[in-house]
């Protein structure tokens, strides 16, 4: 297979080692009584370099290339040559170290090898350069199995003058890096996130949301010819997304999931980047009750040479939850306009509160440190309710409620997460999806009876720290 292009794809994995150090000639020296000057791997970065190559229909993609920083024990008194050798004997240390399955490089591969020396000056102990260490180009094309290893040994020639005190040889255990290189089909990937979460809302005034989402793709390289991207749906996915995420989602119905339309991102030559999108029809989407559901998506990259291959390291995740509730999730307006004239407004109830006192602006509790409050407030009229606001500083939640008849009560729903439409700098708005029809308001709260602000709440001043300021729209 001829490899088209030569990237360099390589990562690195760090470890911790102690440092060598050096001692004079008339003590014991520092490593198991060696009088040796130990050439090895800066151990304060890696020993490992990790690198892909990526085999696709219309050819490979990827460069195997390691630059492995060296240092000697003990600056030597004549300038050092370090070079390095392949060491197969050691793909079973690495594997054990490691924890992996890496098989050891074929002979023709590790024959074509390249290798770039680097040397120590005199009186230093750190290499001018990183030795260099290269697997052609095509030699790559030529590794079919998923994970190999080699193992460099580092080597030393000293020039100059023979230092016999102190002779310079490859450390051990410190003198071996590793180069790990691993094969995949898979060009393509998710360059932004994997899953993306739909809600569908049920209320009182009908079913609103939509199935919808764009998943951002990419190619590890450029490419000479385009790449068409899809999707298919792999319900096989489902056990693995919901044992990571701690959810219990449900596959969606075989009509539903077959109804599913995504539409193919194609990305041209020389690009790397697109976005596919994947779409429900609203009014399926909205037969949907369960809970939550996952539409688990396998994509398909399709090559210009018409060769298809399933994308199996990662999947796309097209997630739907349902709820009840009134609440928009990303409101844009106001629905309905504010009430700022209560005067036909009565409280007829109200526990920590007093109910002839009713405002919209620093209502005050009749006491102070409480761990909730509440009231009933008649409007005298039906009313069609649109949005809702509730500020108050020692509160930690609060509910509303809508009735006709002050016995039958609907829930607006938990806040909790939603959005809010922002009316100006200090007046935030929940909105709901469809307005109804109200004569009465009931608000719920909870406190925090250990807030602050308690502490000034006898004051005139500081009456803004524990009050409430609420407020409903009217969509008349």
């Amino acid at each position: 297979m001829k490899l088209n292009k030569l990237y360099i794809a390589c990562g690195v994995l760090f470890f911790g080692a102690a440092a060598l150090t050096g001692c004079s000639d008339d003590e014991v020296y520092d490593v198991d009584g060696s009088n040796n000057n130990l050439i090895y791997v800066d151990q304060s970065i890696a020993k490992v370099t990790e690198c892909t190559v990526y085999h696709t229909p219309v050819g490979s993609y990827g460069d195997i290339t390691a630059n492995v920083k060296t240092k000697l024990q003990y600056a030597s008194a004549d300038s050092v040559t370090i070079s390095a050798v392949p060491d197969t004997s050691m793909v079973s240390v690495y594997n054990k170290e490691y924890h992996a399955a890496a098989t050891t490089v074929p002979a023709d591969v590790l024959a074509a090898i390249q290798l770039e020396k680097t040397g120590v000056a005199a009186g230093a102990n750190v290499a001018s350069e990183p030795l260099r260490v290269t697997i052609p180009a095509e030699a790559c094309a030529r590794l079919s199995e998923p994970e190999y290893v080699v193992p460099l040994r580092l080597s030393a020639v000293k020039e100059g003058t023979l230092d016999t005190d102190r002779p310079v040889v490859a450390s051990e255990e410190m003198g071996v890096h590793y180069l790990a290189i691993h094969t995949t089909q898979d060009m393509v990937y998710l360059s932004g996130s994997n899953s993306v979460n739909c809600g569908i809302v049920r209320t009182p005034v009908g079913i609103f949301g939509e199935v919808k989402a764009d998943f951002n793709v990419g190619l590890h390289f450029q490419l000479d010819s385009e790449v068409k991207v899809s999707a298919t749906v792999d319900n096989s996915l489902i056990d693995a997304y919901n044992a990571e995420h701690g959810k219990s989602y449900k596959a969606l119905p075989a009509n539903v999931a077959g109804a599913i339309k995504v539409t193919p991102v194609t990305v041209a030559a020389g690009e790397v980047n697109g976005s596919l999108h994947v779409a429900l029809p609203t009014d399926l989407g909205q037969t949907l009750t369960e809970a939550g559901y996952v539409a688990p998506l396998r994509l398909v990259a399709e090559y210009a040479n018409g060769t298809k291959v399933t994308l199996d390291s990662q999947g796309a995740y097209l997630v739907v939850t349902t709820e009840e509730s009134l609440i928009q999730d990303k409101p844009t307006a106001l629905l309905g306009t504010a009430v700022s004239d209560i005067s036909a407004w009565k409280c007829i109830s109200a526990v920590n509160y007093n109910k002839d006192e009713l405002t919209l602006s620093t209502w005050k509790f009749s006491q102070l440190k409480i761990d909730n409050a509440s009231f009933v407030v008649d409007f005298g009229a039906v009313h069609k309710v649109g949005s809702f606001k509730l500020s108050c500083n020692p509160g930690t939640s609060f509910r509303f409620y809508l009735s006709e008849d002050n016995v039958k009560w609907v829930d607006l729903g938990d806040v909790e997460g939603k959005g809010t439409y922002r009316e100006s700098w200090n007046s935030y708005w929940y909105v709901l999806y469809g307005a109804v029809n109200a004569r009465y308001v009931k608000v719920v709260q909870t406190l925090n009876p250990n807030h602050w602000g308690w502490n000034f709440g006898n004051e005139d001043w500081g009456a803004s720290y524990v009050s409430t300021t609420w407020g409903l729209t009217f969509a008349d």
